[in-house]
């Protein structure tokens, strides 16, 4: 599989992403955008990944598989 681009996240960026996926304040698609971002960062900071094992992951919704 060809990366396109890699997700490269500043501290604050990351600490943004963590207050909305944990605070339950942000509406469900924009914490469900940043918890995917998150695991999608590269290690030593996220999980690294891939586009293929986001897609499959079991918690993500219809939406998001069919967007890509």
């Amino acid at each position: 599989m060809v990366i396109r681009c890699t997700i490269k996240l500043t501290a604050e960026e990351r600490e943004e992403l963590n207050t909305l996926t944990h605070t339950r304040k942000a509406d469900s698609r924009t914490a469900l955008s940043a918890g995917t971002l998150l695991l999608s960062e590269p290690e030593p900071y996220g999980p690294g990944w891939t586009n293929k094992s986001v897609c499959e992951s079991p918690w993500l919704c219809q939406r998001v598989r069919r967007n890509g």
